[in-house]
C-alpha cells in the first residue's frame, strides 16, 4: 500500500509522541488508527493491545481492535468482540455496520443484513452500509428488496460501483433488458469498466445477441485479462457458437484463475461431452459436485456422462437427484433420455447422444441449460470495509 506524503508525516509524527509519552491512551489510540488506516495491520493490532493494557474495557480500544481482525480477516475473533459490544451499545451505527461484515464474510446473511438495516435506520445511510445491505439480501434470495437498498443507495451516491451492483442484480434476477440498460448506461460514461461490459455480456447472451456478448467479453478481457467472469462469459459464447474447443479453453483458463467456480466446471463439462471427451466431462462434473452438492444441473451432467458410458444404474442415481434439485434441468431430462436409448441397444455413445438430444421434453434445449449457468456467477466476494 503506498501511503500518502501527510499520512505518512502525521503517522512519524505521532509514533514520536508515543515513545515520549507511553503511557497516554488517547495517543495510543490514535496511532492504532493510523497504523490501520496505512494498512500497517500487525503494528496495529500491537497498539490495539497497548491500548488495551492501558484501559482493559475501553470501548473505543476494543471496537479498533476488532477493526484491525476484521482488516486481518480474523472475522470469527471480530464477530465474538463486537457481539459484546453491541450488547452494551446497542445504538451505535458503527458498531452494528461492523458486525455485520464479520457475519458477513462468516456467511451469515440473516444476521448481517439485520446489522447492517439496524445500522441504516440509526443514521449510517451511506454506500458502504448499504451495499452490504443489498449483497445480504440478494445472497438470501430477496432481490426484489436488494434492488430497491440499491436504488436508494444510488439516490445517496450515483457511480459506478452503485450503478454496476444495480446492472448485476437485474441480471441475476432474470431482468435481461433492464441489466443490459443499466450496464450501456454505465459505459457510456465508464467505457474502461470491465464488470459493466461483463454484465451487458451476460445479458446479451441472454437476449440471444451473441455476437455483441462476444463483443463485451473480448473487451473486458482486454482491460483485464485476470478476470475470471470476463473469461466464463467467453467461454458460454463459444458454446453458444458450437465452438467447443475454444469454450474449453476459456474454461480452463477460468478453472486457473477461480478454481471454486462450480458453474464454470459445470460449462466445461458440458463443453468436453460436446467433443465427446466422456471421461473428461465425467472428472468436471465431479468436481463442481465436490464444490457444490446442490447444484442440480453438475448431478444431471454427470448423469448424461455417465449413461453415455453405458454405466445406467450411476446414471438413474444422478437423474433422481438431480430432479430433486432442480425438477426443470436440462441434464437429468437428457441423462434420461440417454438411459431410454441405451439400455439393451449397442450404439455407440455418438449416435445415443444424437438421438436423446432429438427427443429431449420441448423447452429444455441447450439455451435453457446455459441459461442456469451464466447465472451462476459473480463468484467474488466483497472487501471488508469497517466504519471507525
Amino acid at each position: 500500500m503506498t501511503l500518502s506524503p501527510d499520512l505518512k508525516q502525521t503517522l512519524a509524527r505521532h509514533e514520536r509522541y508515543a515513545e515520549a509519552d507511553p503511557d497516554n491512551l488517547a495517543l495510543r489510540l490514535r496511532l492504532a488508527d493510523l497504523y490501520h488506516r496505512a494498512g500497517e495491520f500487525d503494528a496495529a493490532l500491537t497498539a490495539c493491545q497497548h491500548c488495551l493494557t492501558l484501559a482493559p474495557g475501553d470501548a473505543v480500544a476494543r471496537s479498533l481492535h476488532a477493526s484491525v481482525l476484521i482488516s486481518q480477516h480474523r472475522f470469527e475473533e471480530a464477530e465474538r468482540l463486537l457481539a459484546e459490544l453491541v450488547q452494551a451499545e446497542p445504538t451505535d451505527a458503527a458498531l452494528q455496520h461492523n458486525l455485520g461484515v464479520a457475519r458477513f464474510h462468516l456467511r451469515q446473511w440473516e444476521a448481517a443484513s439485520q446489522c447492517f438495516d439496524t445500522a441504516a435506520r440509526l443514521g449510517l445511510n451511506y454506500g458502504p452500509n448499504l451495499s452490504y445491505l443489498a449483497r445480504s439480501l440478494h445472497r438470501l434470495g430477496q432481490t426484489e428488496a436488494a434492488i430497491a437498498v440499491v436504488q436508494r443507495w444510488i439516490e445517496l451516491e450515483p457511480g459506478r460501483a452503485s450503478q454496476g451492483c444495480l446492472a448485476q442484480f437485474y441480471l441475476e434476477d432474470g431482468q435481461f433488458g433492464a441489466a443490459h440498460e443499466n450496464a450501456l448506461a454505465l459505459l457510456t460514461d465508464h467505457p474502461e469498466d470491465a464488470r459493466a461490459h461483463i454484465v451487458a455480456g451476460f445479458a446479451c447472451l441472454a437476449l440471444h445477441e451473441v455476437e455483441l456478448a462476444q463483443q463485451h467479453f473480448d473487451t473486458a478481457i482486454a482491460l483485464d485479462c485476470q478476470h475470471e467472469l470476463a473469461w466464463h462469459g467467453l467461454g458460454l459464447t463459444h458454446f453458444h457458437q458450437q465452438r467447443y474447443d475454444e469454450a474449453v479453453e476459456a474454461m480452463r483458463t477460468v478453472a486457473r484463475l477461480a478454481p471454486d467456480h462450480a458453474g464454470n466446471l459445470v460449462t466445461l463439462g458440458w463443453a468436453r461431452l460436446m467433443m465427446r471427451d466422456l471421461a473428461g466431462a465425467q472428472q468436471a462434473f465431479e468436481q463442481a459436485l465436490a464444490l457444490d452438492r446442490r447444484f442440480g444441473e453438475a448431478h444431471g451432467g454427470l448423469a448424461t456422462a455417465l449413461a453415455l458410458q453405458y454405466q445406467f444404474e450411476q446414471a438413474e442415481q444422478a437423474i433422481k437427484l438431480a430432479r430433486r434439485l432442480d425438477p426443470r434441468g436440462f441434464g437429468a431430462e437428457l441423462a434420461a433420455a440417454v438411459t431410454l436409448i441405451g439400455r439393451g441397444q449397442k450404439y455407440d455413445a455418438a449416435e445415443i447422444y444424437r438421438q436423446a438430444l432429438e427427443r429431449s421434453l420441448p423447452g429444455r434445449e441447450m439455451g435453457s441449460l446455459l441459461s442456469q449457468l451464466q447465472l451462476r456467477t459473480f463468484p467474488r466476494s466483497d472487501r471488508p470495509r469497517t466504519v471507525h
